[in-house]
């Protein structure tokens, strides 16, 4: 979605300002946290990478060891992205390797899930798709797994190879939550 973006003219992306620094380490820490995240997530889209790690490097420090794993984990995944867009694709997977057993806990396929999307960063899109094949055959978020691989056809693929895609697993998507983007795809993959 992120490349996507980027190859939209006529919009102008900007973020958002990073916090003032009296507030990131006083009382409003936590709206500091929600802005410091906000600046992080629009920086991966418009792909400034240093805009990126200089919100986590802010962040970071305002996160409980503990309470905060789960946002934790999402920036070390962004972090090892940032990484692996400048080509250093092993030290972005060395970086992730710690977390596989805390991600796990989360939920079973989710270390897996977040290092497809470092490697799709890295270019290395036949390694993220083998990666995607052992988290189908294993059972982990199949359904997801599918429709990721059809969204990722229709954006950059081929919209027939996308359709076909959804029609050879639509039973998958019988879930509410999921039947809204499969029929999406379905009618308009582009």
């Amino acid at each position: 979605i992120a490349k996507l973006v980027r190859r939209v003219e006529g919009l102008g992306f900007e973020l958002p300002d990073f916090p003032p620094p009296e507030i990131v380490g006083g009382p409003l820490a936590a709206v500091a946290r929600s802005q410091l995240f906000s600046v992080v997530v629009a920086a991966e889209a418009l792909g400034d990478m240093a805009a990126v790690r200089e919100g986590i490097a802010g962040l970071r420090p305002l996160l409980d060891k503990t309470a905060d794993a789960k946002t934790r984990w999402d920036l070390a995944v962004r972090e090892a992205k940032t990484w692996a867009t400048e080509g250093r694709l092993e030290q972005a997977l060395a970086a992730l390797a710690p977390w596989r057993d805390a991600a796990e806990a989360l939920a079973p396929g989710t270390f897996d899930s977040r290092r497809i999307s470092v490697y799709q960063a890295a270019g290395a899109e036949a390694q993220a798709e083998q990666l995607r094949d052992r988290l189908v055959v294993a059972g982990q978020g199949a359904a997801m797994q599918w429709l990721d691989r059809a969204l990722r056809e229709a954006s950059c693929g081929s919209v027939q190879a996308s359709r076909a895609l959804l029609a050879e697993h639509a039973g998958l998507f019988d879930n509410p939550s999921l039947r809204t983007l499969g029929g999406l795809c379905a009618r308009d993959p582009g």
